[in-house]
């Protein structure tokens, strides 16, 4: 019996056939050795130990049995040099951690892996981390690893980013860090799906893991710029809202923001443009989705709404976006509005010093 070379034996062999014995005489051949004669379609069962299995996962060339008359093999017999392949499995990772440097919503950041692996990267072999679609991949760069990188390719491809070039020679088993840069987080506060790294050689996998590895972010991003502009400033106008957006994070149709008026005010009539779909969950906030993708620079006409009853008082305004999930992306800055007094267009006085106002 002669094994392929991806198949190494270095214990014993025997047989629960009676007339067989065998051995093994160097790592990848054994002798079975015939007492007396053996009937045809004879089922004969053997046994390998220690017998260590490919380092990669991927089909091996077949075992090939050759019989022959003696033992001076002089005369062959039969053959059989195909069929009795071995396909070789990847061993599951269960050790990683996942650390972005940031934890704010779309922040350009690094992401610091430490993964355990149970098996060597074999000599040729490469790292591939495939990131959830929710997190966006700039031109990502090593900026530090636990092993040697001065030869490491970084390869890009959709959300998928493929070292190779790195191992020259085998990288033993155990802990190995890795710190990619130029990631831009998740758009929101939703977990992420799983992240999926893979490590393999020239020719398969050798360890992976493609489940329970998310992030979460906790802080959303800042919106780049805010205005309010109501058309009228004067007290208890009924009037528009203008809403000027410089916005951080990318959002999607079905998204939305919230915009809550003091509990003074009134909502009448709401009207909201044709890029938007406007909606009052209370008597003080307005939704308001996406029903096209927005541009980063976006402008919204809201009314009608009645304006706060007293001039020179401060009126803070924030928004508040989220996505169709309800999670929240990103947040503005507080802008405050202060009122104007409105004008007595008519006055009377009587006889009685009475003061009346139209």
């Amino acid at each position: 019996m002669v094994f392929p070379p991806t198949l190494s034996v270095s214990g014993s062999c025997g047989s629960t056939n009676a007339f067989i014995s065998c051995t093994v005489t160097n790592l990848t051949s054994a002798n079975l050795s015939i007492t007396g004669s053996i009937p045809a379609f004879t089922s004969i069962s053997l046994t390998f130990n220690q017998v260590t299995n490919p380092n990669q996962a991927f089909t091996t060339n077949s075992i090939k049995i050759y019989t022959y008359y003696n033992s001076s093999l002089a005369t062959l017999v039969d053959t059989l040099t195909s069929g009795l392949t071995m396909t070789a499995k990847a061993r599951p990772i269960t050790a990683v951690t996942i650390d972005p440097t940031s934890l704010i919503t779309y922040a350009l950041t690094n992401y610091y892996f430490t993964i355990k692996t149970l098996d060597p990267i074999p000599s040729g072999g490469n790292i591939t981390i495939t990131f959830p679609s929710s997190i966006s991949l700039g031109s990502v760069n090593i900026t530090s690893s636990s092993f040697s990188n001065v030869t490491c390719s970084v390869i890009v491809s959709g959300n998928s980013v493929t070292l190779t070039s790195c191992f020259s020679s085998p990288l033993a088993a155990g802990t190995l860090t890795l710190n990619l840069s130029n990631i831009y987080n998740p758009p929101s506060l939703q977990p992420t799906s799983s992240f999926s790294i893979i490590t393999a050689g020239p020719l398969g996998q050798v360890n992976y893991i493609n489940s329970s590895l998310s992030v979460t972010m906790i802080t959303p991003a800042a919106t780049n710029t805010f205005t309010l502009s109501p058309a009228s400033s004067v007290v208890h106008a009924l009037t528009t809202y203008t809403l000027t957006f410089s916005m951080t994070v990318p959002h999607s149709i079905g998204d939305y923001f919230t915009f809550k008026i003091d509990n003074s005010m009134a909502l009448s009539s709401l009207t909201c443009p044709a890029n938007v779909s406007c909606s009052q969950y209370n008597s003080s906030l307005i939704n308001v989705t996406f029903t096209s993708i927005p541009l980063s620079n976006i402008q919204v006409a809201i009314s009608s709404i009645r304006n706060y009853d007293i001039s020179n008082t401060n009126i803070s305004f924030q928004v508040f976006f989220y996505n169709s999930a309800n999670y929240q992306m990103e947040k503005t800055s507080i802008y405050n509005l202060n009122y104007t007094a409105d004008t007595i267009p008519a006055v009377s006085i009587n006889h009685n010093e009475q003061i009346a106002a139209f």
